[in-house]
């Protein structure tokens, strides 16, 4: 209904939602903003690349994601609210990836291999003084292929 009201064509509906689930995307995790979450500059982006553009979005995300642990070593208190976000679920999927702080699956996920470290009860526990250990000690450490 919406897509004949619009004149979208239907071989063009995949690609429309593609787009507008990437201007969701990239607001959120790519070109963070204070202020409104949607900006009408991200959707040209969005538009093409759901029709093949390739962009490198590698330096942005990373971008946000040393502005976000930066802001997090600033916080009065790091352990309680915070009110910024950023993409740690990047940071999240490295770490597990890397240090090999989850528990495996006991089947590969298909997709993005940080899928493998989501779901409940997946994290193994460290105190901080095996935390630090595991960071500084760098025995498992696993230098290998990209997420």
């Amino acid at each position: 209904m919406l897509f004949a009201k619009l004149e979208i064509r239907n071989d063009l509906k995949d690609e429309t939602y593609l787009a507008a689930f990437l201007s969701c995307w990239l607001c959120l995790f790519v070109f963070l903003q204070k202020g409104s979450f949607l900006r009408t500059g991200i959707f040209m982006t969005a538009s093409l690349i759901a029709a093949g553009t390739i962009y490198n979005l590698a330096v942005p995300v990373l971008a946000n994601i040393y502005h976000g642990l930066g802001l997090i070593t600033k916080a009065s208190n790091p352990i309680g609210r915070i009110d910024f976000h950023f993409s740690m679920h990047y940071v999240y999927g490295w770490l597990a990836h890397y240090f090999d702080t989850h528990y495996p699956l006991p089947t590969k996920v298909r997709g993005p291999k940080m899928t493998n470290f989501s779901g409940e009860g997946g994290s193994i526990y460290f105190g901080k003084y095996e935390a630090r250990e595991l960071i500084h000690n760098g025995a498992r450490i696993q230098w290998h292929t990209n997420l």
